[in-house]
């Protein structure tokens, strides 16, 4: 649509437009928001893994105690698995050419993508960021054919997640149980279970090749 053509719809439909934008930011988002943080907190718990799970905040992560760096004054971890938008992207800095709403990434409707990432400390490795991405491009063929992608800005694992945005409608229609349209976030947490031993074995080759840097 041209542009002229745009913005007198979208001036001519204000009231409507500001309304459902409100709507989705602070009724939709938050209910699937809270929904998906349960599934996970569920899913992680089972598991007796650490982590926080309050989504609509924009914080969820878990990982094992073994993931732990053990002397450290404070919890601090080599790897732990976070959700969130995926690589050159950020709900701290949009822009152009980026989604407004997380959602939007979620349901595939836009430009963005959300998913699970292996975040990984590099500093707490002795060769530090350069080696990190180094040592990790040539370890991730190991886990594309499980469906992760490789970073090589960021030297990560990252693990798409889509929701369709039909199912995701009906669930409101039919029932408004949101957990109903959730499937691919279970499908990608069994995923990332499956590859438990590999994400360990990754972690004690990584400590090996780059050394672990003492902590003060």
């Amino acid at each position: 649509m041209p542009t002229n053509a745009l913005n007198t719809l979208i001036v001519r439909h204000l009231a409507d437009i500001d309304g459902a934008a409100k709507h989705l930011y602070e009724v939709v988002e938050e209910q699937i928001g809270n929904a998906i943080g349960d599934v996970v907190k569920d899913w992680a718990k089972g598991l007796d893994l650490k982590g926080e799970f309050d989504y609509p905040d924009g914080v969820l992560w878990f990982g094992p105690a073994e993931w732990q760096v053990s002397d450290a004054k404070r919890e601090e971890w080599y790897f732990y698995w976070e959700f969130g938008p995926g690589e050159d992207d950020s709900f701290e800095q949009p822009g152009e050419g980026k989604d407004f709403f997380w959602l939007t990434r979620l349901c595939g409707q836009g430009r963005g993508t959300l998913g699970f990432r292996l975040h990984c400390n590099y500093q707490f490795f002795q060769q530090g960021a350069k080696a990190w991405r180094s040592f990790m491009a040539e370890q991730a063929w190991r886990f594309r054919e499980r469906g992760f992608n490789f970073e090589q800005g960021r030297g990560q694992l990252f693990l798409p997640v889509h929701v369709d945005p039909e199912s995701l409608a009906k669930t409101f229609e039919e029932s408004g149980q949101v957990v109903d349209a959730l499937d691919p976030i279970v499908a990608a947490l069994s995923t990332i279970y499956d590859a438990r031993q590999s994400f360990d074995q990754l972690l004690s080759h990584a400590k090996q090749s780059l050394g672990v840097r003492a902590q003060s």
